[in-house]
């Protein structure tokens, strides 16, 4: 019978277990076990009842909110004293989160609301740190010594309001943190070095002025960036606010800053005039405020004289070998900032007019390196798209990057620019991450670099590096729709499917419009074994863009699998093999139709990584028509496309090389390449499933389902391909009962 009750609650998780079992799994297994053997003895001393292990961390319950804030405070005091006596190889940080909630017992777990929010707070917990909601708060707060100090109010999935989390203040950590709120009333004391700059107001309604005040904003942000100690959220975040009017409390809450600059421009042919005002979030009060008349050309100079006065307010230090702002003539900084005004929809038609505007600003001041800058990031996404052929858009990117570096070395955005090329053109990861860790450097407020550079740490298999990368990104940027699902992405990708849909539904609020979000959530849903809601969001992001490749082939994938193999095949047609060769390849793989398959030509408009997928899926099919050293020159041809020995290609490569050679009566190399995958050292939810195939091809079905169920278990995205893979016929045909098992826990009719 199911019990209701109110319980405290605690969730701990091992901060970067995952690569610590991808690094050296028999330490990371040791480490693991010293964990739960400490903090076990732990939760007895303080009457916790240990609800469930979840991998490397528990859920526990206790009787007061009390006893679980004192355990935790202890846990993680234990596991500080011991790190210290410990080799950085040996260490284990842990995140707690603490909720008191309304949950119902059954079986001898724990259900509902209250464990749901622990789940989603936990987090939000830094290394080694503890956060708790107001419930758990308003019972300890005069009880324990430690302080505790507020992170703000998060949006946490399936709650109408947001929920404000708070932070324990251990020890051992800077009491510079905040102010402690122990002892009275709980308070916001937000950073007030954490700056954001809202939208410029226009006073006059001709366009050419909302171009100019929209750039004078995010100049602004530049300028500011560039201080030391100051951290800037990007313009991406704070644009959002020119059509949803917030107060300075809510804005402070949203993007969790201390500072809010704010003022209006009023501007005719020759002259602007600038009202500027800071704020000071927890009081609401202003800390300096001035008016500005200049001459139009004037503006960069005026960045300047403001950024000095903040810095000064504020007071912060200008780094000492800041170099001044670039000037320009006026009518080069005009079209350098509608170009940034364009680049930042991200639409292809956004994209042709910030092109058209940075070569504007390019030829009427050939020594302004931001737009060069520009003009790169805009060819680098043109490539990314597919609007543009990826080997001409990457080589104009690498020529517009080398050159706003001839113009100016320190500008951080040339830097991260040049990076893009290194990374996907060159393939050549170190050198892109030594060009986004320079421009970071240069302006740690930057969050393209940020964004970019957890994209690099994630093809490198770095996939902890990566998503804490993503995560500066979005402290940086928190309202980026682009930043959003990047991060979203990588959640996904990692397994965190949960996680990675609150990222993608919160780019969505922020910019409904938003391009390819909808084909994201599809792929989202294909990841979680929901097929017909992936088809709902695949169809909605086609009626959104008719264009959209990855919404299409989530269609015709979905269509495959599921039985509907005559309603896939329009919407394979609907996919132009030029830009997008891995879409077609792969459906046409699906579908079996080897002899198109093999007879797709290789496309000069595909980037290097599309290409060598197709090589891999010409293998496969290879494989399947028993055309044995075709498939093998198939794969080679593909790892020295692809030339990265820690890819998610190359983990496949390895795992068909075995396949094909268990098929072709080769079992000793066979187990060669099984090894290889065996001892993979990149982070990938597709190993299972490798091992799964391998199986098979093997002889070993009861092995072959045992690694399925594993595979289910990680959300391994290759599943959605079980019903249609050709070395599980024998067990479809016969309607093998360990099949029809598989199925049915991926949703599938039996």
């Amino acid at each position: 019978m199911d019990e209701r009750r109110l319980s405290a609650l605690m969730l701990t998780d091992i901060v970067g277990y995952t690569a610590k079992v991808q690094a050296d799994e028999q330490l990371a297994l040791e480490l693991l076990e010293e964990h739960n053997h400490l903090l076990k003895a732990i939760l007895l001393r303080h009457n916790g009842r240990l609800i469930k292990g979840t991998g490397d961390g528990f859920l526990v319950e206790f009787r007061s909110a009390l006893d679980a804030a004192r355990c935790a405070i202890d846990v993680q005091t234990a596991l500080h004293e011991r790190n210290l006596a410990s080799p950085d190889t040996r260490r284990v940080e842990v995140r707690v989160g603490l909720h008191v909630g309304d949950v119902v017992h059954r079986g001898g777990d724990v259900f509902g609301d209250g464990v749901n929010i622990t789940s989603r707070i936990e987090p939000l917990a830094p290394p080694g740190g503890i956060v708790l909601t107001t419930a758990i708060r308003d019972q300890v707060w005069n009880k324990i010594e430690a302080p505790l100090i507020t992170l703000g109010f998060h949006d946490l999935k399936n709650l109408r309001q947001s929920m404000e989390v708070l932070r324990v203040v251990l020890p051992w950590e800077d009491p510079a943190l905040s102010p402690s709120i122990r002892g009275g009333a709980p308070r916001i004391a937000p950073n007030r070095s954490r700056v954001a700059v809202l939208p410029l107001t226009c006073i006059g309604a001709d366009p050419e002025n909302t171009y100019f005040t929209d750039g004078m904003t995010e100049e602004l942000i530049y300028a500011l960036s560039k201080v030391q100690g100051m951290h800037v959220i990007s313009q991406t975040s704070v644009m959002t606010y020119k059509t949803r009017p917030r107060t300075v409390a809510q804005i402070g809450r949203e993007l969790g800053v201390g500072t809010v600059l704010e003022g209006s421009v009023r501007r005719d042919a020759e002259r602007f005039r600038i009202h500027v005002q800071l704020v000071d979030v927890a009081t609401e009060t202003h800390l300096w405020a001035d008016r500005f008349d200049r001459k139009v050309e004037d503006v960069f100079a005026v960045q300047s004289e403001i950024a000095e006065c903040v810095a000064h307010t504020l007071k912060l230090r200008l780094i000492p070998q800041q170099q001044e702002p670039s000037t320009c003539a006026a009518p080069a900084c005009t079209a350098y900032l509608k170009g940034r005004h364009y680049w930042n929809k991200r639409s292809k038609v956004g994209l042709a007019r910030a092109l058209e505007m940075f070569q504007k600003a390019a030829h009427l001041d050939p020594t302004f390196a931001p737009a060069f800058a520009g003009m790169s990031d805009t060819y680098a996404i043109l490539a990314d798209r597919g609007y543009m052929r990826a080997a001409e858009a990457y080589a104009k990117a690498r020529q517009a990057a080398q050159k706003a570096l001839e113009l100016n070395p320190q500008l951080a955005e040339a830097h991260a620019a040049l990076g893009l090329v290194t990374q996907y053109l060159d393939r050549n990861p170190a050198a892109a991450e030594r060009s986004y860790q320079h421009a970071i450097l240069l302006n740690p407020s930057y969050a393209s670099a940020h964004q970019w550079y957890s994209l690099l740490l994630a093809e490198m298999g770095r996939t902890g590096e990566a998503l804490a990368e993503s995560q500066l990104a979005v402290e940086t940027s928190p309202r980026s729709p682009v930043i959003l699902a990047s991060r979203g992405d990588l959640l996904r990708k990692a397994g965190r499917i949960e996680e990675a849909e609150a990222q993608y539904r919160q780019a969505l609020q922020i910019d409904p419009a938003f391009v390819g979000i909808h084909a994201r959530l599809a792929q989202l849903k294909l990841t979680s074994f929901k097929w017909d809601e992936a088809l709902d969001e695949a169809a909605q992001a086609v009626e959104r863009d008719p264009k959209d490749l990855k919404a299409v082939a989530v269609i015709a994938s979905v269509l495959a699998v599921t039985g509907r193999g005559a309603d896939a095949d329009p919407w394979i047609a609907r996919l132009p093999a030029g830009k997008v060769p891995s879409h077609a390849a792969h459906l046409l793989r699906l579908r079996r139709r080897y002899p198109e398959l093999l007879a797709l030509p290789e496309s000069p408009d595909a980037p290097p990584e599309q290409i060598a997928w197709v090589d891999f899926q010409k293998a496969v099919a290879l494989t399947c028509l028993e055309r044995f050293e075709d498939a093998f020159a198939a794969l080679n041809l593909a790892a020295a496309k692809d030339r990265r020995a820690d890819s998610k290609l190359a983990l496949w490569i390895a795992g068909r090389r075995a396949v094909a050679h268990f098929l072709a009566g080769q079992p000793e190399m066979a187990i060669a390449h099984r090894e290889s995958v065996e001892r993979f050292v990149g982070d990938s939810l597709d190993r299972p499933s490798i091992m799964a195939l391998i199986a098979f091809a093997g002889g070993g079905p009861e092995t072959g389902f045992e690694q399925l169920a594993k595979a289910i278990d990680h959300r391994c995205p290759w599943l959605m391909e079980v019903p249609v893979e050709p070395l599980l016929d024998p067990f479809r045909d016969r309607a093998d009962p360990r099949y029809q098992a598989i199925i049915r826990r991926l949703g599938f009719a039996v």
